[in-house]
Formats: structure tokens, C-alpha cells, sequence
């Protein structure tokens, strides 16, 4: 077994790693929409591509995820996916025409998964046995603080989105320093060979679907929020602080509740994380003045940091350890298709009911996802490494 000065350089690579990753590969995100409508593209048009993009990382992911489980090679993959995610920034840099965000809309949909979702997995092999929830969380509180770090830093210093764009492709490979230091996952025992040929659990099924549910809710909580806080006369400058304060709340719950699953399992805090979703939208849908709307944002501890780690190491335990890239990237699959049909579902809602009418609903479709996920705690009682 490794020794404590070996797990701890292990952890600080891997914040390392999740720093650059999410601080570079973020900007695509941030900044995808906005490049598309400068180079003359329309809504219609823009909402096609990123359609495109979001189905290709659903379908993606778990073939990523399995390819990584079965030949060992996560290292490898995420390198391949990191360097074709640097090209794909130049790329999106200096795209004009609607022809060449299609090729970026492919090329991001198809390499994203092999940073986000098997990097998690590698990251996960490479923790203390019994503290996977702790180190997880600490590791995955770095990239939020990349996150922040790079929206904030480079839009200051830079001119552009494009020169945006080339500085995140720059740094990006930077981060395969800390990708290769980590250990790659050992050849699998007869016995681990015979666990990783066998067909998934039944349970997992059950706890995606609650995983889709929920995350249907997730848009409802970033982009259309902020246009409710507009819509309620907020000023940009304090639309930016409940963003930050996301960020801010996240960076402190991931490590904490990940030290509650590594103490107790994973169970309390998936359910406290289901309904702090519910109670969230529920919430804001009685706001009326922009200078309460930081209330709804304090169930982000658990709504969305306490779920996000729960959520990993209850799939990774229960598919075991050699499936863990799999368990990951359907984990991530079907919250991407949830977020899909979600953001959908909330522009129609919104349009036609308003938005608090909108957070009532969406609470309900939570609230649904909490009896669903009882009923997979049910069947698998105290989750947890001994």
C-alpha cells in the first residue's frame, strides 16, 4: 500500500490536473454561445450546435468509459482527449462560419468525456481505500477554483474570446504533467476479470434514471436563474456575486461532504442533496426582489456539491472498482441528458407560465427524483467501503 507522503503527492497532482482541466476546457463553455453570435450566427442555428454537441457527449461518454475499463489505458485516453481539446480551442478561436463550429461542435462533443469523465476514475484509483469521497471532493474543489480562476482572470488580461481561447489551449496540456505522475490502474486479477465481465448491476439503472431526473433540474440553478434575477432587475455586477457564490459554496462542501460518505456512506448525503434541489427551486420561486436572491443559492452546498460527490462514489462502489471509468461516464451521460431535456423544458415552461410558475414545477420533478432514489437506497442499504 502506498505511504502517506506517496497518496498525498498523488492528491496534489490530481488537483493539479483538475485545476487546468476545468479552468481551460471551461472557457468552451463560457464562451461558445457568445463567439457563435459574434460571427454572425443565429439562435436557431446556435441552439442546433450545441444540441449536436451535448447528444454527442451523451452517446460518447460511456464508450469512453468502457474503452478506458477494459484496456487500462486512462492515461493514454485522457492524454489523446487533451491534446484533441487544445486543438479544438485554436480551432473554435478562429472559427467564422457555421460550417467550422459544426466541426468544433464534433470534435468537442466526441474528446470532452475522455477528460470528464475518465479522469475521475484514474483520479479515484489513485486515493487512500476508505477515503474516496474526502479526496475526491478535495480534487474536484480544485477545478472549481480553476473555474473561477480563468473567468475571472483571463477576460481581464486578454482582448478577446479568441486570444481567450489560444492561452486555455496553451495551458491546457500543461495538465498531462499530473495525469502521468498519477499510477495507472494495475492489470486485472482472474477474479477482478470475471467481476468486470459481469452485466451491470440492475440498481445502477434505477439510480441513473433518478440521476437524469434531477439533473433535468440543473439548468434551473445556472442560466435560467440568472435570467430570472434579470428579469427581476438585477444588476450584472450582482448576478456575478450569486455565480460566485455557487463557486464559493461549492469549493467548501465538496471536500466536507465527501468526508461524511468516507465516515457514513454515501446515503444521507444523496438525500439530503435531492432535496436541497427540490427545496432550492422551491424557494426561489417565492423570490420577488433580486437582494434575497443569495437565499436559494445556500442549498448549493448540498444540492449540488453534497450530490456531485455522493453521486461518483455510489456508482463507483457499487459497479466495483474495475468498472469505475464506465460507472463514471454513464453517471455523466445521463446528467448531460437530463440537463438536455431540462433546459428544453424550462424555455417552454418559462415562455408560457412565467418563471416562478416554472421553479414550482421543476421543484416537483426534484421531488419526484427523492422518491426514486429512496427506492435505490432501499435496495442497497449502507453503501460504503468498509
Amino acid at each position: 500500500m502506498a505511504g502517506e507522503p506517496d497518496l498525498r503527492r498523488k492528491l496534489w497532482h490530481a488537483r493539479g490536473s483538475c485545476f487546468l482541466q476545468i479552468g481551460c476546457a471551461a472557457q468552451l463553455s463560457v464562451y461558445e454561445a457568445v463567439h457563435m453570435m459574434e460571427q454572425g450566427l443565429n439562435g436557431t442555428l446556435i441552439g442546433l450546435l450545441l444540441a449536436l454537441e451535448n447528444a454527442l457527449i451523451i452517446i460518447t461518454s460511456p464508450f469512453w468509459g468502457r474503452v478506458a475499463d477494459r484496456f487500462r489505458f486512462h492515461r493514454r485516453l485522457i492524454a489523446i482527449g487533451t491534446i484533441g481539446l487544445s486543438f479544438c480551442l485554436l480551432w473554435f478561436a478562429y472559427a467564422d462560419s457555421p460550417s467550422d463550429f459544426l466541426f468544433y461542435a464534433i470534435l468537442r462533443g466526441v474528446l470532452f468525456p475522455t477528460i470528464m469523465g475518465v479522469m475521475p476514475a484514474l483520479v479515484l484509483g489513485n486515493l487512500a481505500q476508505g477515503s474516496e469521497g474526502e479526496g475526491y471532493g478535495d480534487y474536484r474543489s480544485y477545478g472549481s477554483i480553476g473555474f473561477m480562476a480563468a473567468t475571472l482572470l483571463l477576460p481581464a488580461l486578454l482582448s478577446s474570446i479568441t486570444n481567450i481561447a489560444i492561452v486555455a489551449a496553451a495551458l491546457l496540456p500543461l495538465s498531462l504533467i499530473f495525469v502521468f505522475s498519477l499510477d495507472r490502474p494495475q492489470p486485472r486479477t482472474a477474479s477482478e476479470e470475471a467481476a468486470f465481465s459481469q452485466k451491470l448491476p440492475t440498481l445502477l439503472y434505477w439510480f441513473l434514471a433518478a440521476n437524469f431526473l434531477v439533473s433535468l433540474t440543473d439548468p434551473a440553478i445556472n442560466g435560467f436563474y440568472n435570467s430570472f434575477a434579470k428579469s427581476l432587475g438585477a444588476p450584472l455586477e450582482w448576478i456575478g456575486v450569486l455565480s460566485s457564490l455557487n463557486g464559493f459554496l461549492g469549493f467548501i462542501f465538496l471536500p466536507l461532504t465527501g468526508r461524511w460518505v468516507d465516515w457514513k456512506g454515501a446515503n444521507l448525503i444523496l438525500i439530503l442533496g435531492f432535496s436541497a434541489q427540490s427545496l432550492r427551486l422551491l424557494t426561489a420561486s417565492f423570490m420577488t426582489a433580486p437582494e434575497w436572491l443569495w437565499l436559494p443559492q445556500l442549498f448549493h452546498g448540498f444540492g449540488w456539491a453534497g450530490r456531485e460527490v455522493a453521486s461518483i462514489v455510489f456508482v463507483t462502489l457499487l459497479c466495483g472498482p474495475t468498472r469505475r471509468a464506465t460507472a463514471v461516464t454513464l453517471l455523466i451521460s445521463t446528467k448531460m441528458a437530463g440537463m438536455t431535456t431540462g433546459s428544453f423544458l424550462m424555455g417552454w415552461l418559462s415562455d408560457l407560465f412565467g418563471y416562478p410558475i416554472m421553479f414550482r414545477i421543476i421543484a416537483v420533478l426534484a421531488g419526484f427524483s427523492l422518491v426514486l432514489l429512496l427506492f435505490v437506497l432501499s435496495r442497497k442499504p449502507g453503501l460504503k467501503r468498509d
